[in-house]
C-alpha cells in the first residue's frame, strides 16, 4: 500500500494489554520513510520547556535520568525514552532475562511502551551491529548456561533486517533534521527489511486491517538502492463501539513514534542520544564536542599577549619544579642540576669528567673556583672534605690564573623536610673545612636564588656572586 505522499506503508494488526485488559482493534502503521520529531501537520511534537528523558543503558549531559539495564525504570514518567542497545553488547556484567541475579537484563513492557506512545511520547531504540548478543543465564539452582538474546525481542513488533555491510546514503532520502547524522557515507552493517506486528502469546492478534492518517512520509535515511537504513514506526489505534442499532469504528493516530536508529561508524550511542535531544526537540546537552579545525587558525584580539604571558609563567613555573629536585637529588643528577642553576643565574660551570677529578670548575674575576657536589641522606664526614685537600694539592699545578677556592656543594639529609634538616657537616668535617678555609653551599640556598631569579622582585645574581654570598665561611671568614 502506498500512503498519500507515495511513502510505503504497512497495514499491520495488533493489540495490547492495559490495565490488565486486553485492548482489542489498535493497529500499527509502519512508514519505513517516517520522519521523527513531527506532527501530523509537520509541526514539532514536543511544545514543553522542560522535557523529561530517560536513557537506559547509557549515560549522557542533558538527559533528564539514566538507567542501566539491570535497574528499575518507569517509561511513563518520561517524554523521551532512549534504549541503547549497543550497551548489551559485550558486557559482562549482565546477564541473561529471566536470571536469578538481580543483574538480570530488564526489557521495557510491551503495555508500558503502548502507553508511552498513545500519549505522544517517544521511543527511541538505538541498534548495534548485530541483532543478538551471548549473555549468561543464571537459574535459581545456580546452574549457569549462555542463552542467545535477541536484542529486539521485547517490542511490539515483528522487525527484519538485512544483512547488508556498506557506507552509501542517498542523500535525497535524509530527513532534514536528521542530517546531522546520516551524511553521504554511514557504516551499516544490515538494513531494516520490513517491519510488522508482533505474533505470541504475549501480544494478542486480530483480523481487522486498519487505515492509516497523519503519518510522516519523509525517510530518515535510505541507501541508494532504496534500502531503509533507519525508520519510525507510527501506532494508529482503532475501537468499534457496538450498539444495537449498528457498529462504529473511530480511528486516531498517536502522536508518539517508535524510533529504530542503528549505531555504526564512529559513533557512540551517547553521540546519537544527544544529538536526538538536540535536533529533535531543543534539547542542548552537556556533552564534548569535537573542537573545530578552524580553531588554530583564528586568532582574537589580545590572544597574542596573553600567550606570550602565558609562555612566560609556564617557563618559570618549569624553572621553579626544576630548582626543587635541588633539594633531594645526588649523583650524576645533582651535577647536572647545578649546572643548570648556574646557568640560570648567568654563569657557566665547567663540569669535568672521570674519575680521580673534581666535578667542575669556575672561573670568577679574582678567583677560581673548584666544586665537588655530593647528595646523601646524613650530615658530610670528614672523609668527604679531606678530598677537597686532594683537589686543592692537584689545582695548584693545574695553571689557573687566580687564586683557587674549593666548595663543597651537598645536598645533606635528603629524607628529611628542607626547613627541619639538622646540620649539613659534621664536627670533624667543620674543623676541617675551618682549618683550610673551605666553603660549604648547601642546594637549599642554591634552589632559593634560582626561584628568586624569577620572582616579582627578581634581581640579578651571578654564579660568582652566588657563591660569594651563600656559600658557609665554615669557622668563620
Amino acid at each position: 500500500m502506498i500512503d498519500e505522499r507515495g511513502g510505503e506503508v504497512y497495514m499491520l494488526e495488533w493489540g495490547c494489554w492495559k490495565d490488565g485488559l486486553v485492548v482489542p482493534l489498535e493497529g500499527i502503521c509502519v512508514s519505513l520513510g517516517g520522519g521523527i520529531g513531527r506532527g501530523k501537520g509537520g509541526d514539532a511534537v514536543f511544545g514543553w520547556c522542560t522535557m523529561r528523558s530517560l536513557v537506559i543503558g547509557a549515560d549522557v549531559g542533558g538527559a533528564t535520568a539514566s538507567r542501566r539495564w539491570t535497574e528499575e525504570y518507569n517509561l511513563l514518567d518520561y517524554e523521551v525514552v532512549f534504549a541503547n542497545l549497543c550497551d548489551l553488547v559485550g558486557n559482562s556484567q549482565v546477564t541473561a532475562p529471566g536470571s536469578a541475579p538481580s543483574n538480570a537484563v530488564s526489557f521495557p513492557d510491551s503495555g508500558d511502551i503502548s502507553e508511552l506512545v498513545e500519549a505522544g511520547n517517544w521511543l527511541f531504540v538505538l541498534m548495534p551491529g548485530q541483532r543478538t548478543v551471548d549473555l549468561r543465564y543464571v537459574s535459581t539452582s545456580d546452574d549457569t548456561e549462555m542463552r542467545e538474546v535477541d536484542l529486539l525481542s521485547w517490542l511490539p513488533l515483528d522487525i527484519s533486517l538485512a544483512a547488508d555491510s556498506g557506507e552509501s546514503v542517498d542523500s535525497g532520502s535524509v530527513a532534514s533534521d536528521w542530517e546531522w547524522y546520516f551524511g553521504e557515507s554511514f557504516q551499516r552493517a544490515y538494513t531494516i527489511e520490513k517491519v510488522g506486528p508482533a505474533r505470541g502469546d504475549e501480544q494478542p492478534s486480530f483480523a481487522e486491517v486498519f487505515m492509516s492518517k497523519g503519518a510522516s512520509e519523509q525517510a530518515l535515511a535510505r541507501t541508494v538502492a532504496g534500502a531503509t537504513i533507519a525508520c519510525t514506526v507510527d501506532m494508529t489505534p482503532m475501537r468499534e463501539t457496538v450498539t444495537a442499532v449498528a457498529s462504529e469504528s473511530r480511528e486516531q493516530l498517536w502522536d508518539g513514534r517508535i524510533g529504530l536508529v542503528p549505531v555504526a561508524g564512529d559513533w557512540t550511542p551517547s553521540d546519537v542520544i544527544a544529538g536526538t535531544l538536540e535536533h529533535q526537540f531543543g534539547v542542548t546537552t552537556e556533552r564534548d564536542l569535537t573542537r573545530p579545525a578552524w580553531v588554530e587558525s583564528v586568532q582574537l584580539d589580545g590572544e597574542q599577549a596573553v600567550q606570550e604571558r602565558l609562555e612566560s609563567v609556564y617557563a618559570d613555573y618549569e624553572v621553579v619544579q626544576q630548582a626543587k629536585e635541588l633539594l633531594w637529588a645526588s649523583g650524576e643528577k645533582l651535577e647536572t642540576l647545578v649546572a643548570w642553576a648556574f646557568e640560570e643565574l648567568g654563569s657557566e660551570l665547567v663540569m669535568t669528567a672521570g674519575d680521580g677529578e673534581w666535578d667542575a670548575e669556575l672561573a670568577g674575576e679574582d678567583r677560581d673556583y673548584i666544586f665537588e657536589i655530593t647528595g646523601q641522606n646524613d650530615a658530610i664526614a670528614i672523609e668527604k672534605v679531606r678530598q677537597l685537600k686532594d683537589w686543592e694539592e692537584r689545582a695548584q699545578t693545574a695553571g689557573f690564573d687566580n687564586e683557587v677556592q674549593m666548595v663543597l656543594v651537598a645536598a645533606t639529609h635528603r629524607e628529611a623536610v628542607p626547613g627541619e634538616r639538622p646540620q649539613p657537616l659534621t664536627e670533624a668535617a667543620r674543623d676541617f673545612c675551618a682549618t683550610h678555609g673551605y666553603w660549604y653551599l648547601d642546594t637549599r640556598d642554591l634552589a632559593a636564588a634560582v626561584t628568586h631569579s624569577v620572582s616579582p622582585e627578581r634581581r640579578e645574581l651571578s654564579g660568582e656572586g652566588l657563591v660569594a654570598e651563600h656559600a658557609w665561611r665554615v669557622g668563620g671568614d
